[in-house]
C-alpha cells in the first residue's frame, strides 16, 4: 500500500466546508456543550485527595505566589494545574464552576484547531469532523470535565500540542517550533510522563517534514536545524523558572517534580531492596511518605534516596518489573474503575443521554491503537497522534497502572477506530480502481 503523503502521491487539497459539513460541525459543537453542561448540573463532588492538594496549592499561589504543598513537600506536584487554578481564583474566586467552563473552552478550542489540522492532512472534512463528534461523546472527556484534576487539563493540552505540532510538521519554521516546544514543556508540567513528547516531536519533525531529500540528508539537516534549536529553546523558556525555583530550594535544578519514585512506589505498595551491607530493606509507600520529613532535609533528598533504591529493585529482577508493566498496561487500558472519584463513571447522566456516550471496550481499544499506528504509517505527520497519545501512557505504566493514565487519550484511541475504517475503505477503493473493468 503506497503512502498517500509521498511526493508522488501528495495529499489532496481539502474542499470547502459545504452545508452538510457545516451542519455536522455545528451539531458536534452543540452536543459537546450540551452533554457537559448537563453532567455538571446533576453532579456534586468536592475536591478530595490529589484534587484537594492541587486546589490548596492553587490558593497558596494566588495568595503569595508559593507552589509548596507544605514546609517539606515543596515540589512534589506538577505546577501547571495549580497555576491555572490560581488564575481562576484571582479572576472568579474559589468556586470551581468557572474552572469547568475555562477548561472546557480550552478543550473545545484545542479540539477545533486539531480538526483544522486534520482536514489539511486528510484533504477532506469527513474524518476530522468525526473526531470532534468522538470528543463530544467520549464518556471519559465528559467525566473529567467536572473535576479539578490533571486528567481533564491534559486532554485539552494534548489536542493543543498535537494541533501545533501538525502545523509545525506541515510547514517548519522557527516561530512555530519555539511555540510547540513551549507548549510541550507546559503540558509536561501538568503530567510528567508527557516529557516523552519533547523527544518524539523533534524526531517526527525530522522524518515527516516536507523537506527535499538529498544525499546524506544534508538538505534536511540544513532546513531543520534552526526549527529544532528553536523547539529546544521554547521548551527551556518554560522550564527555566522552575529550574531557578528548584535551584534556590535545593542547590540544584530539578527536571520536574520530586514525586516520581514515590508515585512508582504507590503503584506497587512495597519493595524489598538489598542494601550494600547485605541487609534487606522493606519500603512501603505509607511508611515512606509518613517518615520522609523526619529522615530527610528536603523532599528532593527523599526522592533521590527512594529513586536509587527503586532502580536497584528493578535491576535485581527486570523480568518481574516487565511483568508488572504488562499488567499495568492491561489494567489501565481495559479497567473502568477510577479511584479518584466519589461519583460513578459508568453512569454520568440519569436518562437516555447516558446511552449516547462512547467508552472503552477491549476490541475498541485494541483496534483504536492499531488505527492510530496505521494512520501514522500511511501519513507520516499523523504518527504524532500515535506518539503523543500512546508513548506517554506507556511511560506512565512503567511505574503506575491506574486507569486514569489512559483516560486523557481515550477519545483519540476511539477515533483510531474511524481511522482504521477509513484506511480499509481507501484500500478497497484502490483495489477496485486497479481491477480492469472487463475483468
Amino acid at each position: 500500500m503506497t503512502r498517500p503523503d509521498t511526493p508522488s502521491h501528495p495529499a489532496p487539497v481539502a474542499p470547502r466546508l459545504g452545508l452538510g459539513g457545516s451542519v455536522a460541525l455545528a451539531a458536534a459543537a452543540a452536543l459537546f456543550w450540551w452533554l457537559r453542561i448537563s453532567y455538571w448540573g446533576v453532579t456534586e463532588e468536592e475536591p478530595f485527595s490529589d484534587m484537594a492538594d492541587y486546589h490548596h496549592i492553587a490558593e497558596g499561589f494566588a495568595a503569595c505566589g508559593s507552589l509548596t504543598e507544605d514546609d517539606f513537600w515543596q515540589s512534589d506536584r506538577p505546577p501547571l494545574l495549580p497555576i491555572l487554578g490560581a488564575v481562576k481564583i484571582l479572576l472568579f474566586g474559589v468556586d470551581l464552576a468557572p474552572w469547568r467552563w475555562l477548561q472546557a473552552c480550552l478543550l473545545f478550542s484545542s479540539a477545533c484547531w486539531l480538526v483544522l489540522e486534520l482536514r489539511r492532512a486528510f484533504g477532506s472534512w469527513r474524518v476530522p469532523i468525526a473526531f470532534l463528534w468522538v470528543v463530544a461523546l467520549a464518556r471519559s472527556s465528559v467525566f473529567w470535565s467536572y473535576k479539578f484534576a490533571t486528567e481533564g487539563l491534559h486532554e485539552a493540552m494534548l489536542y493543543l500540542v498535537l494541533a501545533a505540532a501538525l502545523r509545525l510538521v506541515r510547514a517548519p519554521s522557527v516561530p512555530w517550533a519555539s511555540l510547540v516546544g513551549a507548549l510541550a514543556m507546559t503540558a509536561t508540567f501538568n503530567r510528567a510522563n508527557f516529557a516523552v513528547a519533547l523527544v518524539a516531536i523533534p524526531l517526527l519533525l525530522w522524518f515527516a517534514a516536507p523537506v527535499p531529500a538529498t544525499p546524506l540528508r544534508l538538505g534536511r539537516a540544513r532546513a531543520l536545524w534552526a526549527p529544532g534549536l528553536a523547539f529546544v529553546l521554547g521548551a527551556l523558556l518554560i522550564w527555566t523558572p522552575w529550574g531557578i525555583r528548584t535551584y534556590r530550594l535545593y542547590g540544584r535544578p530539578l527536571p520536574t517534580t520530586t514525586s516520581g519514585a514515590a508515585i512508582a512506589l504507590d503503584g506497587i505498595a512495597r519493595i524489598d531492596v538489598r542494601e550494600p551491607d547485605g541487609t534487606t530493606l522493606t519500603i512501603t509507600y505509607d511508611e515512606f511518605t509518613a517518615g520522609a520529613r523526619h529522615r530527610f532535609a528536603t523532599d528532593a533528598d527523599a526522592e533521590a534516596w527512594l529513586g536509587e533504591r527503586f532502580r536497584r529493585w528493578i535491576l535485581a529482577d527486570p523480568s518481574r518489573w516487565l511483568g508488572d508493566v504488562y499488567r499495568r498496561l492491561c489494567r489501565s487500558a481495559f479497567d473502568h474503575a477510577i479511584s479518584l472519584s466519589k461519583v460513578p463513571r459508568d453512569r454520568l447522566l440519569p436518562d437516555w443521554r447516558d446511552a449516547l456516550l462512547l467508552d472503552k471496550r477491549r476490541a475498541l481499544t485494541v483496534l483504536g491503537l492499531l488505527g492510530l499506528a496505521v494512520a501514522g504509517w500511511r501519513r507520516r505527520a499523523l504518527a504524532l497522534l500515535f506518539a503523543l497519545t500512546v508513548l506517554p501512557w506507556l511511560l506512565g505504566c512503567c511505574f503506575l497502572g491506574l486507569p486514569r493514565l489512559f483516560e486523557p487519550g481515550l477519545p483519540l484511541v476511539l477515533f483510531g477506530n474511524l481511522l482504521l475504517a477509513a484506511t480499509i475503505v481507501d484500500f478497497v477503493r484502490a483495489r477496485r480502481r486497479s481491477v480492469p473493468s472487463g475483468a
